[in-house]
Parts: structure tokens; sequence; C-alpha cells
């Protein structure tokens, strides 16, 4: 018996060496973190000291523990106790005793990254440490779940939207489904497992392009994941659209654009099927057919019952006429076709003569020429009113007495302004004056029987006849006569005794 107990000792002190002790497994080991994952390991173990009958125990240790003193993180011995943070989420799915020891690890966390290594006790002689047998990263949540839904929606018709989320292995934690999105006013029950979860549903049209959303949670951790799908609800046309341009070729531009539609739209001018439009003679039209569909309705364009070939054949819903033409004249109609439904719209093209274009200088000639008559006619107007005025004028103020044998203004008496040059010098007449006949009386005489005095609106000091210059310096009188050429000479009447004439004094000051 002593024999065989030393024997027993110097095997185990040997058997670090000993390659009959082999452990199968990958070195290193990745987790996201929340997940779980299933690490594969097998071991080989002399037999020695065991039958079929020995129970066999493994313990997976951290690195850094003692396997003696310290807690596994996961074991199969009932009797030994494990880590409390790595309590059920560490299991040891494997059986040491059929030479197994696989570990999987659920609800990954960042503190359980490290090395770990494994320890196998079987009888009296298998008690080995096997280091350094993995390591283990955990790495960010990254993994979606994948949704699967008809890639077109029908209004009305159910539905089924499966989520699922793939594991790696089947004794993972179930983890917890949740659906978010505005079509699930109509949501239906279904069927959930731990790895899919089943959604049923009756979309509508106003579902069309929303947001539908699978969220996964893993409750131990408290980190989930999620996927949005985006819903593609069919719907017939419900908006049709003609978009109209054209140019007037060489004249002056006048691009005018109409858009033709049947919703309530933002547009330059709203047009109703039957509507004519009215398009001079060798304009270029383009006529743009616009729906909205889901998905996209089949456009064509129509002249009557003939379908016309597209002017684009990458857009079918363009229709061009490069040069307009009478022959062009007629019904023109876009077709909207889609399985659940079709719409059109139809234009009657109604095409004119072009007219000869007026030029715009002789509009300027005539705008021009009626602006001066109007201005000469004011002018006019405003002379003859003043001539009127004057003549209203003089015939209301009273003329002074003229001798039948004299001219207007026979005599006039000047009286120059008083000054330097006054003074020493006598007015040359510009005509020969008339010299008063004999026995007329003297000017101071007449000045003071009668004066008529014609002024000539030339205002200026007047001359006190208190002014010593004045009075010591008397002048000269000087006589103008004003002669009416053209006037035939009247023989000389006898002149009455009696008859005296007039004079006008006319003083510059």
């Amino acid at each position: 018996m002593l024999l065989l107990l030393l024997l027993s000792l110097l095997l185990a002190g040997s058997q670090a060496q000993d390659p009959r002790f082999k452990l199968y497994m990958q070195g290193s080991v990745t987790v996201q973190e929340g997940l779980c994952v299933y690490v594969p390991c097998s071991i080989s173990y002399p037999w020695i000291g065991w039958t079929d009958s020995t129970p066999a125990y493994g313990y997976w240790f951290k690195e850094g523990t003692d396997s003696k003193t310290d807690a596994p993180v996961a074991t199969n011995n009932p009797d030994r106790e494990v880590q409390t943070r790595t309590q059920d989420r560490f299991q040891l799915l494997g059986n040491p005793q059929s030479q197994s020891c696989s570990l999987v690890i659920r609800d990954a966390r960042r503190e359980d990254m490290g090395v770990y290594y494994f320890r196998v006790e079987r009888g009296n002689y298998v008690l080995y440490n096997f280091r350094t047998a993995f390591s283990l990263e955990v790495t960010a949540l990254t993994q979606e779940p994948d949704v699967y839904i008809p890639e077109t929606l029908e209004p009305g018709q159910p539905v089924t939207v499966i989520c699922v989320f793939n594991w790696t292995f089947e004794e993972c934690p179930a983890p917890f489904f949740s659906w978010t999105g505005t079509a699930l006013s109509s949501r239906g029950t279904g069927p959930t497992t731990p790895h899919f979860s089943v959604l049923s549903l009756t979309p509508r049209p106003e579902d069309h392009d929303t947001d539908l959303t699978c969220r996964v949670t893993f409750p131990r951790s408290g980190v989930s994941t999620q996927r949005t799908v985006r819903l593609s609800v069919a719907y017939a046309p419900r908006d049709l659209a003609v978009s109209i341009s054209w140019d007037n070729g060489p004249d002056p531009p006048e691009n005018l654009t109409v858009l033709v539609s049947q919703a309530n739209r933002t547009v330059l001018e709203t047009l109703g099927n039957d509507t004519s439009l009215l398009v001079l003679e060798g304009q270029s039209l383009r006529l743009v057919c616009v729906t909205l569909s889901n998905p996209p309705a089949t456009l064509s364009w129509a002249r009557g019952s003939q379908t016309l070939s597209p002017s684009q054949p990458s857009d079918p819903g363009v229709l061009e006429l490069p040069r307009v033409q009478m022959e062009h004249e007629g019904e023109f109609t876009c077709h909207a076709q889609h399985p659940l439904g079709s719409l059109h719209v139809s234009l009657s093209l109604s095409v004119h003569y072009r007219k000869p274009p007026r030029s715009t200088a002789l509009f300027n000639g005539v705008f021009l020429g009626i602006g001066i008559t109007t201005v000469l006619f004011l002018c006019l107007t405003l002379i003859t009113v003043k001539i009127l005025w004057k003549k209203q004028i003089q015939a209301e103020t009273p003329r002074p007495g003229l001798s039948r044998g004299s001219t207007i203004l026979d005599y006039i008496n000047v009286v120059p302004r008083t000054g330097p040059l006054a003074r020493n010098r006598k007015a040359t007449p510009t005509t020969p004056s008339r010299i008063p006949p004999p026995g007329t009386p003297s000017l101071e005489s007449k000045n003071q029987k009668e004066l008529h005095l014609v002024s000539l609106g030339c205002p200026g000091p007047e001359l006190s006849t208190q002014d010593p210059e004045y009075e010591n310096n008397p002048e000269e009188l000087h006589y103008a006569g004003l002669n009416f050429p053209g006037n035939r000479p009247r023989p000389e009447a006898p002149r009455p005794k009696d008859t005296q004439e007039d004079y006008a004094e006319i003083r510059f000051h």
C-alpha cells in the first residue's frame, strides 16, 4: 500500500510534462456584449487510478485565481461554489467523464474579458490544471435582428412580419422582442419564440413610407438592438399632372408654363379634362405627364385612339412637338396604368396662325405724335385765351383823344433820368421830330391842362420836384414820331382853329 502511494505521488509530480494530458479548443473567443457564446472544448488524460464508475469533475478558473482555494467561474461539482458574478451565466456543459470541457457564456459583460484555464479531477491520480486554455474578448453589441416583410404591401390585406435574431447556441437565454411604428394600430397577435417574433398587421394607404421597428432587448445585461424597415404600401395613381411649356421661336420670348393637375397642388393654372389649349403655329410644345403611385405607374401618350411613341424612351411621360403644325390639332391624352387602378387626363390642342409682328418703332412714333399734338393744342389754347383777354382789357380801358391829322403818339415827351450824362447831353431822336406849328400852346401850359402819361413798366426812383438840381437844370423835351407803314396818306384837311393836339409824356427814371 505504501509503495502504491509513493508511485502515485511520483506520477502526479511529473504529469505536467506528460503528453497524455491534452486540451483541444480555440485559443481566442470573441462575443458581443449581452450575447451568448458557446466554447467547444475536449480533453484527454491517462487511464490511471480510475474506473468507468469513477466520477470526473471539471472546473473553469480565471487566470490569477488559485484552483485550490478560489472559487471557479463554472464547475460540475455540486460541492464546489462558483463566483457570484458568473453564476447562471457561465456553465460547464461538457462532461469531463466523457472527456468534454465545453463552456457556454450567457449575457456576456465587459468585466468577463480575460484568460481562462481548465482543471480536471478523476480518482486519486488525474488531478491536472491545463494552463492558459483560451482568452475571452467582449465587444460592443452591433448585431441587429432580421425583419422579413413583403416588398410591397396591399392596403387592406393582412400581412405577416417576422423578426429574427440569430443565436449561436440553443442554450442561450431568449431575449425580449418588441415592435414600434404607426402601422401598429391594426396589429394582430402572433407567436413568439426565443429566436423570432411574428407580427400580423393590415396596412393602410396612409402607412406607406412609414417606419416599422423590431427591437431585441436582453434583460440581464440591459442592452438592446433593433432594425427598422420602411413600409411600401401600394396604391393606385392618385395625382396625375401634365406640365405644358412652349416658346415663340425667333420672336421676343413669351415663355408660358401651365401645370394641369387633378389634385390640390401648387400650380400656375389648373385645367380639367377636355380643356382647349391654344398654341401658335410654329411654336415648340413640350408635354410632361407626372403621376404619384406605388409601384410607379406606366405612362403613355395617345392622340385620339392612336398611342404615340414616347419622345424620350427613358421617360415615357414626356411628349415633345418641336414645331406645332395645323395637323397637330386635336385631343392628346396621358394614360397612367397601374394594377390597382388607372387615371388619364386629356387636353384639346387648338392651333392658331401666327399674326405678323408689329413694329415697336411704329407704336413709339404714334404715341410721340399724339403727345406733340396734345402739347401744341394746349399751347394754342393758352395763346388764344391770352389774346382774347388782352383785347377785353384794351376794350375796357379808355384811350386818349387823338386829333384827326395826327398819328398815334405823334409827340412823345421823353424826360431822361437825371444823371451826369443826362445833364450834359441831349437825346438824339431816331426819327425827325415834328415841330409844333405856330400858335400851339407851350408844353408847360399843355401839361397843366391835360397830360396823358404812358407807362412803359420801367419803375425807378421818383424825382422830387423839390430837387435843387432838377430845378436848376430843366431837361429839354425830345420828340419821337411813330409811323405806321402801309397806310395811305390822307389829304390834308383844313384844321379848325380851335383844334388842339394831345401829347404823351414818358419819363425814364
